[in-house]
Formats: C-alpha cells, structure tokens, sequence
C-alpha cells in the first residue's frame, strides 16, 4: 500500500487531532479514542483503493 507525501500525512494528523479535540474531553483517557465505524470505512476504502489517504 503507498502512503501518500508527508505533507499530506501531516495535514491528516492535524485535522484528526481537531476532530479529537471537539469530538472528545480534555482528559488523557481519550488520548487513544477512535471512532470505530470511521476509523473502519477509511481502512476499507484504503484497501480497495490500494492507497493510504485521508481523501
């Protein structure tokens, strides 16, 4: 599976750690939360589409 350029890479880790901050407490219990039916369509899309993106 190709990763996309690590600009791109840093972009999806910055607008996934805005998402955390508005969608969860402060609190370091929800430093690892992931929400299970995103986190598994993003995965299913990647691996159709043989790419590792955020698009």
């Amino acid at each position: 599976m190709r990763l996309p350029e690590p600009s791109r890479q840093r972009a999806e880790v910055a607008r996934h750690r805005d998402t955390q901050r508005a969608t969860y407490l402060g609190s370091e219990r929800y430093a690892l939360e992931v929400d299970y039916a995103t986190y598994t369509m993003q995965m299913r899309r990647d691996i159709r589409r043989g790419v590792a993106d955020a698009d």
